[in-house]
Formats: structure tokens, C-alpha cells, sequence
């Protein structure tokens, strides 16, 4: 026996759960025009109900946010950037200061990362980098382990040096032998140890080579892993570009790569945790 209010809502969430499903189909990728803005209306119907309405998150029901999160992708697709930011303006707003699950942290990165990207687009006539890098640190605090997330951050940082290094350090932390962060730290203490050549302390430079050498070893290992790496090529030519590198200009350096190569090689496991 359902009180009628019960029964009133289990009726109101299913009505909204075959709403967000059409929604869904109406706004993925390779829509037509048409079907966005069909979509669109709809994802703006479900978001105008109330976020405390939603149901606790299952499998096939929808949370606001992910409601906020497809309508502002699907604004992006219309190239409606300017709403799309005002709707993640109010998912993040909504979202601070509260508790939540993991999957929905998970999705709040997203918003965060989104806006960040469009405050991106915008600012590169405009304001400060830190508008934007301030949602990408955010992103990156509420999914740390989430790689393609801090891949991305990464890539889309490239006037601060060193906050993509940040980035690709904690990268490292999930992933040791991450291929892409590898060769960017790689690239950057390379630029470190030639800028320092100059002016810095033999002792932080010999700290900066040991990083560098143990990025080439983990690319060289990862690489002789993965033979079907895409662009395998062009990250061959990288490790050996570091490697003539360390030959030409810190040959103790390039002693060292070679014996822990050899050593890797022979035991066919990396043995030394660079």
C-alpha cells in the first residue's frame, strides 16, 4: 500500500529517468542540428525541476548534475558557449561545500574542467590564466587518480611550466610508466638542467639529471613493452634525441643510462624503482 505522495513520486521519477533516456539519444554524438535542439529542450525541462526532486543516483536515473553536464556539452556543440558557462557556474555553485559520493565528484571534475576550458576560450583575448587554472586545479582535487583528466589539464597549460609539471607529476603517481608524461618531464628537465647550466648549483643539477635519466629509462622500458604504442615512431625518436643529448654533454650520465639498461634488459623487469 503506496501513500499517494509515494507513489506520486516514483511515478515523477520515472517519467524523468524516459525523459533523460531520450534526452540522451536526442543530443549524442553525430546529432543532427535538429535533434540537439530537441534534446537540449528537454535536458532544460529536467534541469528547471528542483535538485533536492532527484532521486538518489541508481543505474538508470539521472543526478542534476549530470543533467547540467550533458546540457552544457550539448550547448558547446551549438556553439552556445556563453550559456553552457552559466549552466557549470550553477552545477558548481550547487556542488560547494557539500559531501558528496565518488561518482559524483568524479562528474563535478568534469564541470570544473569544462569551465575551465571555456574560461580558456575566452580569456585568450582577455583575462588572467589563473581563472581558468583555478577550475582545473579544482577538477584535478576532486579525481586525482583520473589520468585522461590530468592528461588533458596538462596539455591545456601551457604558458605555466611549472603547473603542467605538477600535473604530470601526479600523473606519475598513478601511472609510473606513463609514456607522454615521461617525455614531457623528460623535455623539462632538459630545459631545466641547459637553463641552469649557467647560473644554478652542481648539486641541483645532478639531482635534475638523475630525474631526467630515470624519465628516458621509464619511456625506453614502457616503449620496448608496448610494440603497438600508436605514434611509437615519434616517441623512439624523442628517447633518442634525450639519449644523444646526455651522450654529447653529461657522458657519466650516459654511462649510468646504458648500465641500467643493460641491467633492465638482462632481468627483463625494471629493477631499479627510479
Amino acid at each position: 500500500f503506496h501513500s499517494s505522495n509515494g507513489g506520486g513520486r516514483i511515478n515523477r521519477n520515472r517519467i524523468r529517468t524516459q525523459k533523460w533516456i531520450q534526452a540522451k539519444r536526442l543530443v549524442a554524438n553525430g546529432a543532427s542540428s535538429a535533434s540537439l535542439d530537441k534534446g537540449i529542450a528537454l535536458l532544460e525541462e529536467l534541469r528547471m525541476e528542483p535538485e533536492q526532486s532527484f532521486a538518489p543516483k541508481t543505474r538508470d536515473s539521472v543526478s542534476h548534475l549530470e543533467v547540467q553536464l550533458t546540457l552544457a556539452r550539448s550547448l558547446i556543440k551549438r556553439k552556445h558557449e556563453d550559456q553552457a558557462v552559466r549552466i557549470l557556474q550553477d552545477a558548481v555553485v550547487e556542488s560547494e561545500g557539500k559531501h558528496h559520493p565518488s561518482s559524483h565528484r568524479r562528474l563535478l571534475a568534469q564541470a570544473h574542467f569544462l569551465l575551465g576550458e571555456l574560461y580558456q576560450q575566452q580569456s585568450l583575448s582577455s583575462s588572467s590564466p589563473a581563472l581558468y587554472q583555478q577550475q582545473y586545479d579544482r577538477a584535478v582535487a576532486l579525481d586525482p587518480q583520473n589520468v585522461s583528466l590530468l592528461m588533458a589539464c596538462a596539455r591545456n597549460t601551457t604558458t605555466d611550466k611549472s603547473k603542467a609539471f605538477q600535473y604530470n607529476q601526479l600523473i606519475l603517481q598513478v601511472n609510473k610508466y606513463h609514456l607522454q608524461a615521461n617525455l614531457w618531464l623528460a623535455d623539462y628537465y632538459r630545459y631545466s638542467i641547459t637553463a641552469a647550466s649557467t647560473s644554478s648549483s652542481t648539486t641541483t643539477t645532478t639531482a635534475t639529471l638523475t630525474s631526467y635519466l630515470a624519465c628516458i629509462v621509464r619511456s625506453e622500458y614502457k616503449l620496448s613493452c608496448q610494440t603497438q604504442q600508436p605514434q611509437r615512431e615519434r616517441y623512439v625518436l624523442q628517447c633518442q634525441q634525450h639519449r644523444n643529448y646526455l651522450q654529447r654533454e653529461h657522458a657519466d650520465f650516459y654511462t649510468q643510462y646504458n648500465s641500467t639498461m643493460d641491467r633492465i634488459s638482462a632481468a627483463f623487469v625494471p629493477v631499479i624503482e627510479l
